[in-house]
């Protein structure tokens, strides 16, 4: 599985199994830094960059990965990246009118295919 995530210095980008990273609220929780796409790899002197994630602390084996992706409320979560926070401290509930989500392709799709909800609150089974 791969998820395309739009990186600063290079745009959006492809990399394979980044989605099984785990999304933490806590900036403190991760274990991982955000993926980047500057990372030296091969020999030393090696001029080769390529992408990755660098851990932040000691990860035992078998430990969850874990990245904070900043303050991002759930309908972005949603939208981008097909999960949300039950218990998200910016808010549990999605607001399709946040200023935050306006110009979201997933957002303008779902308006295009006859969605006019102002907010959800997401239910779990």
């Amino acid at each position: 599985v791969a998820r395309a995530l739009a990186l600063e210095e290079d745009g959006p980008v492809l990399i394979p199994a980044i989605d099984l990273l785990n999304h933490v609220a806590d900036p403190s929780d991760a274990n991982v830094a955000m993926p980047r796409c500057n990372l030296p790899f091969g020999q030393p002197g090696d001029k080769r960059i390529g992408c990755g994630v660098v851990s932040l602390k000691e990860i035992k084996p078998g430990e969850p990965l874990k990245t904070h992706y900043g303050p991002v409320p759930n309908m972005m979560l949603l939208l981008q990246h097909g999960f949300f926070l039950e218990d998200n401290p910016i808010g549990a509930a999605i607001d399709v009118e946040s200023p935050n989500v306006e110009g979201d392709p997933a957002l303008d799709w779902l308006r295009r295919q006859g969605c006019t909800a102002r907010s959800f609150k997401p239910v779990l089974h």
